[in-house]
């Protein structure tokens, strides 16, 4: 395993030297995120109260954009070299190897990444020198290489649970929407929320930050209820913020491990696995719409639209209704017979001039336009989607 891991850690990065796109997007990330400190942030902003940008908006800034930087550097790091490394690992090599050589490769790239992203802003950012456990620009350091680690490792999670980097980027793009929103800092996180917000890289990372430049301190000086126990300048929130990170960095790896196994002998495991997270973010979104809504009217609408109900249907409700079902049906009923087809196979379409991953795509957007748009009108019924579909196909067959 060691000497297998050795020659693939000496494979990545031999990619990533020959691959020039990829190695001056790894070596311009870093400087072109200090020069975003330097637009947007005020040397004396942890000073100062004269000032645009706040102490905790920079450090968020910093946070989300170490996030950003591990999500970008490892969510295709599995799947567009999927089918090599199931060939490989057919004739011998270990899938834990080839997984924890990425994982390897991304992390040495990012302590170096992590090192000039801290160099700038210590050197831009006046920061308070509070030595809680080590040199506080060490601290700091330590702590942005732990969010683009635990960042990337949820990257190469996705990279895993995906077959194409186009499906994987829909899904970075909502992991780092809920970097943003769960992370404590837009929003207070209160009730099923702050179980969310443990598996947010971007909130493990203020608090360490926080406890690293005594924010506390700072947001009670300006009086403005900012002030939170997740910025104790403690060693053991200190700690305990970087245990955090730790874990999601270890878990996320081996959960990637794990999903390209079961990817190797089942396509299906992953697509579902996929789906499930997809499930749990958008939930965590409703739960969130739920909690910020007015408790007299707008909470009510949406309990009785999540609960589904047709009673309520106007005329208008149906007039708007038309348009998106006319858009979606119109060109299902035009590929009906392609859709024939594609009951065959693959290879059996694609003899008859079917080009299956267009018609794929044209079918899913299709039948996700007139899915949505019912929803929106009368909420969700969870039986309909499960049940009736299988109840067509037995009154009507398989013939599209």
């Amino acid at each position: 395993l060691l000497l297998q891991l050795a020659v693939l850690i000496s494979r990545n990065f031999q990619l990533i030297w020959n691959q020039k796109l990829t190695l001056g997007s790894l070596i311009l990330q870093a400087p072109l995120m200090v020069l975003v400190i330097k637009l947007v942030g005020e040397p004396d902003c942890f000073t100062s109260n004269l000032i645009n940008i706040g102490s905790r908006t920079v450090l968020f800034i910093v946070c989300a954009m170490a996030s950003f930087m591990g999500l970008l550097n490892s969510y295709r790091e599995i799947c567009k070299d999927r089918e090599i490394i199931f060939r490989e690992a057919s004739v011998g090599v270990s899938l834990l190897a080839t997984v924890l050589s990425k994982a390897i490769t991304l992390f040495l790239v990012e302590a170096v990444q992590a090192g000039i992203l801290t160099a700038g802003f210590v050197e831009i950012i006046h920061i308070p020198q509070n030595h809680l456990l080590l040199d506080t620009n060490v601290e700091i350091f330590i702590t942005i290489f732990l969010l683009m680690a635990a960042s990337s490792a949820m990257g190469l999670l996705v990279s895993a649970s995906l077959k194409s980097s186009e499906a994987a980027v829909l899904l970075v793009l909502v992991l780092i929407i809920g970097q943003v929103v769960f992370s404590g800092v837009m929003f207070s996180m209160t009730g099923a929320l702050t179980a969310i917000s443990y598996i947010i890289v971007c909130r493990w990372g203020m608090g360490a930050l926080g406890a690293s430049t005594d924010l506390n301190d700072r947001l009670s000086w300006l009086k403005a209820g900012l002030d939170s126990p997740m910025y104790d300048a403690t060693v053991p929130n200190l700690v305990h913020s970087w245990q955090m990170l730790g874990l999601i960095t270890v878990v996320c790896v081996a959960a990637a491990w794990l999903v390209s196994r079961l990817s190797r002998t089942n396509q299906t495991v992953a697509l579902i696995l996929a789906g499930m997270m997809i499930s749990s973010l958008f939930s965590a979104g409703t739960s969130f719409v739920k909690l910020v809504a007015d408790t007299q009217q707008q909470l009510p609408a949406i309990t009785y639209w999540l609960m589904g109900s047709l009673s309520s249907i106007k005329d208008k409700d149906v007039l708007f209704l038309s348009i998106p079902v006319a858009l979606g049906m119109i060109p299902l009923l035009v590929l009906r017979w392609r859709m024939n087809l594609l009951t065959l196979g693959e290879e059996e379409a694609q003899s008859m001039g079917v080009n299956t991953r267009r018609l794929r795509g044209a079918v899913i957007v299709c039948a996700t336009l007139l899915t949505s748009a019912s929803v929106a009108v009368s909420g969700i019924i969870g039986w309909v989607g499960l049940v009736i579909p299988h109840f067509c196909r037995m009154l009507f067959g398989y013939d599209y």
